[in-house]
């Protein structure tokens, strides 16, 4: 597995994914709280953005893995990572509107959380069902990498 240059774009991906997912994960927190306090909400309410994440992260989970069985491993990963860097692009713009800002958080955490359906299912299709216990501790690793260099930038 660790010779094919599938396994070394599967965690090229995946380290992209991740790190864009860990990095709005840090801005859920602080960004989000510092817009919708400037638009008058008290920190607690501004702060719940953060559950918005949470929740569409494990739906995101469930709904990513079901999608890419109808849609296939590669069809669901191009269309996850290309909406979610639209969506990271688009996230400053939108949070001149509290709506649009949560609908930008549960997005991206809808989105964040397909890694954790898509990329052990493209393992398991790719080096065999079989042997997805020893392949995709390797895969995973990217997710490291990827909140590495997240947390360099």
């Amino acid at each position: 597995m660790l010779r094919t240059p599938q396994f070394h774009l599967i965690s090229l991906t995946f380290a992209v994914s991740a790190g864009a997912g860990l990095m709005a994960i840090g801005l859920m927190k602080l960004w989000p709280v510092e817009a919708l306090s400037d638009q008058g909400f008290a920190p607690e309410e501004a702060s719940a953005m953060a559950v918005f994440f949470s929740l569409a992260n494990g739906i995101g989970r469930i709904a990513w893995g079901s999608l890419s069985d109808k849609l296939g491993r590669k069809l669901s990963i191009i269309v996850m990572a290309a909406s979610q860097g639209i969506l990271m692009f688009a996230f400053i713009p939108m949070a001149g509107s509290e709506y649009t800002l949560y609908a930008a958080s549960a997005l991206i955490g809808f989105n964040f959380g397909g890694n954790f359906a898509l990329f052990p299912a493209i393992t398991a299709d790719r080096f065999g069902n079989s042997s997805v216990g020893p392949n995709y501790p390797r895969v995973v690793l990217a997710y490291g990498f990827g909140g590495s260099v997240r947390a360099l930038v």
